[in-house]
Order: structure tokens, then sequence, then C-alpha cells
């Protein structure tokens, strides 16, 4: 496989800049280095349907991966980090992954640095983690960990409840990303889907492809989830025909033709009770076009408690488009609805 630099190279890059700043600790610089490699086998992507990760062999080994990534960095250490890290600000914002994994990448570094941390490893901690804070808040206690380390002469029990709580915290964030173990709409089977209750969830795989504001306030969320919801009868119908491709258009689907500006034929509703306006055939079909290159889709079978779990992944998650139940209901999209009823309604 040709050697490029990917965002596997972006990662390493992040790891080495902190085990360089504790270099003066032979010993320790050289199990952090060893715990590194251990860690960077770990991560894998996939981006454009090509999957990244030494297990995929892309980059082609370690060595590989080392020593590109070396070449890069060792004649302007600070440069490549600020380089690198834009880079998975890029990846963020065009939705390769979501806060919980940048979260999880900060507590695999202080995993790698061990015990024996200096005072600009903390520092260099502080000052990149706060960037990512908006979009992964947990990572202010990693930050607490960091600073009692260096600080208090006697930190064991701290730590360890503090550490229980990251690790607790981690562990929530990997879930979130295999909880309905997502796929992209284009790669998804209908075959696969069942016909059977369940809850499902949408998420974008790209912020920059709907329009103003909406990838600015995605921008400032710690996920990329679109809409949660639940079938009490077949996942197959209401999510896949109806909330996927049109068929009857659901709750999600007018938000969505709203958010992406479609209207409803004008007079569509007058005179009648009702709300639920329907877009034209040709505008459901654009919409469906969209929805299979920009949304990935995930599910889980459930018969019980549907109501509330779904509630819960709602105030846990904070979709987009959902509105009801949701904390953090974004006042646009009623709006955007309410346009498309009045024009429906309209003469």
């Amino acid at each position: 496989m040709e050697n490029k630099w990917n965002i596997i190279h972006d990662i390493a890059v992040v790891y080495q800049y902190f085990m360089e700043l504790g270099n003066e600790n032979e010993s320790n610089f050289m199990n952090s280095l060893m715990r590194m490699e251990e860690e960077i086998e770990k991560w894998e992507f996939k981006i454009n349907n090509e999957l990244y990760g030494l297990k995929h062999r892309n980059p082609e080994n370690y060595d590989v991966l080392y020593d590109l990534m070396m070449s890069q960095f060792v004649p302007l250490q600070l440069d490549q980090m600020n380089s690198s890290m834009e880079n998975l600000v890029n990846y963020f914002n065009a939705g390769v992954f979501d806060g919980g994994v940048i979260n999880l990448l900060f507590n695999s570094i202080h995993k790698c640095i061990g015990e024996d941390i200096c005072e600009g490893q903390i520092h260099q901690m502080e000052y990149y983690t706060k960037m990512w804070m908006p979009v992964s808040p947990d990572l202010k206690i990693l930050n607490h960990i960091m600073q009692f380390k260096l600080n208090v002469n006697n930190p064991e029990s701290l730590i360890n409840d503090m550490v229980d709580d990251v690790e607790n915290k981690t562990d929530e964030n990997r879930s979130s990303s295999s909880e309905f173990n997502f796929i992209s709409l284009s790669d998804l089977d209908q075959n696969t889907i069942p016909d059977c209750a369940g809850i499902y969830a949408f998420r974008i795989l790209n912020i920059n492809s709907l329009p103003e504001p909406f990838p600015e306030i995605l921008s400032l969320k710690d996920n990329r989830y679109f809409y949660i919801g639940q079938s009490s009868k077949s996942l197959f119908e209401r999510m896949y025909k109806q909330e996927l491709n049109g068929k009857k258009h659901g709750t999600f689907f007018r938000s969505l033709g709203a958010v992406l500006g479609f209207l409803p034929a004008k007079g569509s509703l007058l005179g009648r009770d009702t709300r639920n306006y329907k877009f034209s055939k040709e505008d459901t079909l654009k919409i469906v076009e969209w929805l299979r290159e920009y949304v990935e889709v995930g599910f889980f079978t459930e018969t019980e408690n549907l109501d509330q779990i779904e509630s819960d992944l709602i105030k846990k998650y904070t979709p987009l488009l959902n509105i009801q139940g949701n904390p953090k209901a974004i006042p646009e999209i009623s709006e955007l609805r309410k346009k498309c009823v009045e024009f429906a309604k309209s003469e």
C-alpha cells in the first residue's frame, strides 16, 4: 500500500508531541513510547468507505507510520502538532468522529505518559484540551487528574476516584459510538432491517451539507446525532420506508425537508384540520437522495419501555431535529416547520 499521510499519522503526531515533552526522564520516556505504540494500534476510522488503521494495514505497519510521521515531526515539532490538530478539527467538522473520540484520545495519551508527568506536559495538555472542551466537556476531569498528580504529595485516593469517573465516561463514549452500530445509508442492506419494534438513530456525515445556521450549531455539539426515533411495530416500515424513503412523511422527514429549504405545495392544506404537510414527489426524491449521501443510520430491536429509552437517548444526545423532549431543541427547526404549514394553508 502506498505510504501516504492520513488521519492515523495525525493521531500519532499528537501522541509523540506529548511524549517528547517528558523526554528528560529517559526511562519513563522509553516506557511511554512503548505504551504509545500499543495505543496507536487500536485506532481505526472509516472515511469515504476507506478503512484507516494499522489493523487494516493503512498505514502498512507501525514502523512505516512512525518513519513518515517523524520525518515531518522532527524539524518543527510545534508546527507539526498544530498542523495535525487542525487536520483533526477538519475531520471532526466533516463528521468523521465526535467529541467522545477526542476524549478517548487525550485519556489514552495520559495513559501513555504514566505517573511521572512533567509540568510541560500538563500545561500543553491544558492548552489543547481547552480547544476541544466545547465538544468534549469531560476533558475537564482529565485536567484535574493531571494537576493533582503534579501538585499533591499523596493524591492516590483522589486520583483513583477521578480515574474511575473518567473510565466510566470513556465507556459511555465508546458505547455511544457502537450503541446503534452505525452504517452509512448508501451501504445499508434493507434485507438486514428487522420487521419488529425498536429504536433508531440518524447521524449526519458532513455538517457542511446543511444550510446555515445549522453547520455552526452542530459544530458546537459533542456529537453528530441528527434524529432519534422509535417504532412500536416495525423498524423496516417506520425507519426505512417512511423516514428514509419518504413513503409517508413523518416528523423527521417533514423537519428535514424544511431545514433543506423545501416547501409543500401552496394551499395543499387549505381548509384541512391538520399540520402534516407533504412535499412534492420531485422534492421528496431530492430529500431521499440527500439522505443517502449524508446520513448514517443505526438501530437496535427492543419491545419494552420504548418511550423511556427514546426519551433518555434524546436527552443524552440532543439530536438536531428532535423537538419534543429535547432539552436543547433548536428554535429554528420549529420556525421552519411553521413556515411550511403556513405556506401549505395559504391561498
